[in-house]
């Protein structure tokens, strides 16, 4: 069975209260801090997001993880023509420019190790998460899911977003970074 989940965010005194309703049509309510929220394995989660990069998004005090794509993280850059460029930045533009001013709706799918939701999102009646792989802001993350495999070998083959560059797998990139540090 699916729930709606409808999360509102509410400050009281410095914590949030999320209206969750129920199958049977009530509201359960659920009172803390925003880093606290847990948000439920199965269900929906709708509101206005604002865009953390080009495959994570808030709605309220949720942090969601687009299912099934990877990104260039912020900071990750790309290199066009010998000129490197900030792909992950405009990753998370053209995320931004997809949502617009639209409602943002994500059926959850699973909650990852970082306790954020996994979600397939969308806006407008547009799947977001098909989208950003298609315009080539985005790949198929084929260690999690094989949704997206023929949307990336579209946005490939038409050179669309990163696939006008050289770049790095994002998963590659965050992995160099990690054992830099360590």
């Amino acid at each position: 069975m699916t729930f709606l989940f409808l999360v509102r965010r509410a400050v009281v005194r410095c914590g949030v209260v999320a209206l969750v309703a129920t199958s049977g049509g009530g509201f359960a309510a659920s009172r803390g801090h925003a880093s606290s929220f847990a948000a439920p394995a199965s269900g929906r989660i709708s509101g206005a997001a604002r865009v953390t990069d080009g495959d994570t998004i808030r709605i309220g005090a949720a942090r969601i993880r687009m299912h099934g794509i990877d990104a260039p993280e912020k900071a990750q850059p790309c290199d066009r023509d010998g000129v490197a460029w900030r792909c992950g930045i405009e990753s998370r533009l053209a995320l931004e420019k997809l949502i617009g001013s639209a409602q943002v709706s994500c059926v959850v799918r699973d909650i990852d190790r970082y306790k954020r939701v996994v979600g397939e999102c969308f806006a407008s009646g547009r799947n977001l998460n098909r989208a950003m792989v298609a315009g080539g802001w985005a790949l198929a993350y084929r260690a999690y899911s094989m949704d997206y495999v023929d949307a990336e070998a579209s946005a490939r083959a038409a050179r669309r977003g990163i696939w006008a560059s050289r770049f790095e797998m994002p998963w590659d990139w965050r992995k160099a970074r990690r054992h830099r540090r360590t």
